[in-house]
């Protein structure tokens, strides 16, 4: 099978031409300002932009790197970008160089939040916009652009003081209780982490088993040559298995992989990384089943009965939902394990029924709210026992 190469990426109306060469890019251009015209239409050069980097530039009027090469479109010059600048494409910043994207998105959902928790809104009303409204906005920017370290802690920080605050919990009850799912009696906000973590496994998931098979070879073959890069032998492309690329993206030692020899940082590094950081919450590993001649997913601990669970390409829509429901299980058994906080929630959160007001609030009082949750947690205050304060009449 012959090489193909990828000339055009497109979406909707967004188009990105990819060329190999100056005069490849220019050929190209020229092309598509006729295509237009002969549909009627024209495309718009202000909000057009190209990205010129030559590596193998060995004239002396010419430096390595990226190129200030003026291109036009449709007759008219387009903006070049240098090094650091970006165009937004489809949300993220697309450039050399580039910062990690900017938390925008977040900071718009924390400033709705604020508005939220202002609001007159009865507290499961509040948690149920955060679930229908805010937490899906998240999921585009997570899945495909880098969001900063700093700008993830202070949201999921925020995040969890504001939804405790709705629970009516004191700051020393179990961060636990806030993961927990609503069907099991918990808050059901899942740690931006483990969010941004399952998102990014999922949509490498997701191209790798893609029926499209352009976009499968695709990731395969960039995957196999991150995998090169990193042990420094190119000839090792043609050696390496799809186990051994499996191993790679489970997090596998450097005598494995024989990874480390060259740092090539891309997306399947990203990967790798992510699968490693979310067993922080959830027991995750790709697997290569030679036999069927398929990529897999295995899941610890989906639910309270199930141990294990193995997610096939043919189950690649249900991946997310399935990694979401052993992180909401992995905080259920954190928190059932709790010698003090963990003793009622192991009995509420065997089934639904017991928690069929948490969502809707259904069959409850305000002042039933303001309780129940602290009474679950056995953090109550009570004359008796009041953490942190003198002894006090106890009549």
């Amino acid at each position: 099978m012959g090489t193909a190469y990828v000339k055009v990426l497109a979406f909707a109306d967004d188009l990105v031409l990819v060329g190999e060469s100056a005069e490849s890019l220019a050929a190209l251009l020229d092309v598509a300002g006729r295509a237009a015209e002969c549909c009627g239409l024209t495309f718009n050069p202000g909000k057009c932009a190209s990205l010129h980097v030559d590596w193998r530039c060995t004239t002396p009027q010419r430096s390595r790197g990226v190129q200030r090469t003026p291109f036009p479109i449709c007759g008219s010059p387009i903006r070049s970008l240098g090094v650091g600048d970006s165009y937004t494409y489809l949300g993220a910043p697309i450039g050399l160089k580039v910062n990690a994207a900017q938390a925008t998105a977040l900071d718009s959902i924390l400033e709705d939040l604020r508005r939220l928790d202002e609001s007159d809104l009865a507290p499961w009303q509040k948690m149920d916009a955060v679930h229908v409204f805010q937490t899906p906005r998240l999921e585009f920017p997570l899945r495909i652009v880098p969001v900063p370290k700093k700008a993830v802690h202070d949201f999921d920080k925020e995040m969890q003081r504001t939804v405790k605050k709705w629970m009516c919990l004191p700051t020393r009850a179990a961060r636990e209780m806030i993961s927990l799912p609503r069907s099991r009696g918990g808050g059901g906000y899942v740690p931006l982490p483990a969010r941004r973590d399952a998102l990014t496994v999922v949509h490498a998931f997701r191209m790798l088993t893609c029926p499209d098979v352009c976009v499968a070879d695709v990731a395969w073959h960039t995957l196999r040559d991150i995998i090169s890069r990193r042990t420094g032998r190119t000839q090792r492309t043609a050696v390496l298995s799809r186990e051994s690329m499996c191993d790679f993206l489970n997090g596998a030692a450097d005598d494995v992989v024989g990874t480390g020899t060259i740092a090539a940082s891309s997306h399947w590094t990203r990967v790798r990384a992510a699968t490693r950081q979310l067993r922080r919450f959830v027991d995750i590993r790709w697997a290569w089943s030679a036999a069927r001649a398929e990529l897999a997913i295995v899941v610890q601990r989906v639910t309270p009965s199930r141990e294990e669970m193995t997610v096939p390409a043919s189950a690649r829509r249900r991946l997310h939902g399935i990694i979401l429901a052993a992180i909401g299980e992995g905080f259920r058994r954190s928190l059932v394990a709790k010698p003090d906080q963990g003793k009622v929630i192991a009995v509420s959160s065997r089934h639904p029924d017991s928690n069929h007001w948490v969502s809707g609030g259904v069959g409850i009082r305000f002042c039933n709210w303001h309780f129940i949750h602290r009474a679950r947690l056995n953090v109550l205050p009570l004359n008796a026992a009041r953490r942190g304060a003198a002894r006090r009449d106890t009549r």
